[in-house]
């Protein structure tokens, strides 16, 4: 009976061997592309960590059918191989994707899918996972976001024994948190929330704000946003994994030429649409040369630049205008990123951004500035972001009148070469690796073991120790 304890609650006992059948044989696909139900259980064997994560089955409602809904609403989301979309350009272990800032749900789902630490047996499990995409249906065209949120944890405390009874739950979260607690996206609002330990992209940093909202003491597992680059799993060299891949010479390339081997000539560079959302996002713009080009060595020269002695510009910092959507956007951000230095990420609309996240996957060195308050990024108990990070007091900025450019130079080369090799020793870890059918030391992993330390599975010194010597240590 796969070792399901009978003496503890009948009911429950025949729920589970019903469930762990059922997860097998029916799960509700992510997006139509999850795997065959053999394949699904080869994937869900034990694996060695100490951790097991159950996954719940839901309806389509609460997740295959909101994918189909927001694809057919609006041609952005292409939700295809597992969640990060179609290909648009590959260099070395990296693969370029037209994934969505807003497709953490369906990809958590996918890996959750074929992680070593998915159990079939409920009674094993150390935490339960809800494939529900609360955020993707906020932009669902006519769908009743409250009225769905209030049909699924209905659908979870009627059907699953576990849900409510102090057993610890894990959700992802598809927006920020502060847009989940909108009349219009309204599932942090319940108060059945707070039993759920959600990974998303990014908490609200007031604290006041999430005191308001029954957040405070319910902190998020701080998701990376998913990026554009994802790192090939180094165990996809099998003929099956091969054929998910494609073949390199069939994707066209949108890069111009490979930086990785020679110098990147463009100093500063910043991607961001016109929009004008923060005082230091507006301070900042007069300082750079905007441009809708692609890249080339002319172009990231900027006005009046030439080349230092390091081969990189020493114009204008470059700001790529990006009309999401449009043509190939994405592209352009990958192929500038991959050419620059720093990638300064300025607030917009909230204190976070996904184009950090594609920065560090084109081995731009992320510049972020402080904020009245704290912003908490992914696994700092474990990275120390100031390693590969450069981090500026906003007010230099906005009040000083201290220009990024005169910051920035101030740093000297060999300070930039350290960070450029932290960076590298990080990325994997904040990337979610493509397939998701083969597990690595990735974004999710990470997520998990955060969800471990929480629930006491694991000592802190078991999460994860990075490379090099600037790791946390308690």
């Amino acid at each position: 009976m796969c070792g399901l304890r009978f003496g503890r609650d009948n009911n429950i006992a025949m729920w589970a061997l019903r469930a762990q059948n059922a997860s097998v044989l029916h799960e509700a696909p992510a997006d139509g592309t999850l795997d065959a139900p053999s394949r699904i259980q080869n994937a869900s064997a034990e694996g060695t960590s100490d951790f097991k994560l159950y996954i719940y089955e839901l309806p389509a409602e609460f997740n295959r059918n909101i994918v189909s809904c927001v694809q057919k609403a609006e041609s952005c989301f292409q939700l295809g191989s597992f969640g990060m979309g179609p290909e648009f350009a590959r260099h070395g272990d990296t693969s370029y994707r037209r994934t969505h800032m807003f497709s953490l749900e369906v990809i958590l789902h996918h890996k959750a899918m074929h992680s070593p630490a998915r159990t079939l047996d409920p009674h094993a499990a150390d935490a339960f996972y809800i494939p529900y995409y609360a955020g993707l249906a906020c932009f669902c065209p006519g769908l009743d976001a409250a009225g769905l949120n209030r049909r699924m944890l209905s659908h979870l405390t009627a059907r699953y024994p576990f849900y409510g009874r102090g057993r610890p739950h894990l959700m992802a979260l598809g927006k920020i948190e502060r847009e989940q607690w909108s009349t219009d996206c309204p599932l942090l609002r319940l108060p059945a929330a707070r039993r759920i330990v959600f990974a998303g992209i990014e908490e609200e940093f007031t604290p006041a704000l999430r005191a308001h909202f029954g957040r405070r003491g319910h902190p998020l597992i701080v998701a990376p946003y998913p990026a554009f680059g994802h790192f090939i799993s180094s165990g996809s060299n099998n003929k099956k994994v091969k054929e998910t891949l494609g073949n390199k010479n069939d994707v066209k390339s949108a890069m111009a030429g490979e930086p990785a081997s020679g110098p990147r000539d463009v100093f500063v560079f910043l991607a961001a649409s016109s929009r004008n959302a923060h005082r230091i996002r507006r301070t900042l713009r007069p300082q750079f040369h905007a441009t809708a080009q692609r890249y080339s060595r002319e172009a990231g020269r900027g006005p009046g630049g030439g080349r230092n002695e390091a081969g990189r510009g020493d114009g204008a910092p470059v700001w790529l205008l990006t009309p999401e959507c449009r043509g190939d956007w994405e592209g352009k951000v990958v192929e500038w990123m991959r050419h620059s230095v720093f990638c300064v990420q300025p607030p917009g609309d909230s204190p976070t951004r996904k184009s950090f996240y594609d920065a560090v996957a084109c081995g731009c060195v992320p510049v972020t500035f402080t904020l009245e308050n704290p912003v908490r990024y992914p696994f700092e108990q474990v990275l120390n972001y100031s390693d590969f990070t450069v981090i500026i007091d906003g007010k230099d900025v906005t009040e000083r009148n201290r220009t990024i450019l005169h910051i920035l130079r101030k740093i000297p080369e060999q300070k930039i070469k350290t960070m450029q090799d932290n960076l590298k020793k990080v990325a994997h870890l904040l990337q979610y690796s493509y397939p998701s059918t083969v597990p690595a030391e990735d974004a999710f992993s990470m997520v998990l073991k955060e969800m471990a330390r929480r629930v006491g599975v694991s000592r802190r010194s078991r999460i994860f120790h990075l490379p090099f010597e600037s790791r946390h240590v308690s």
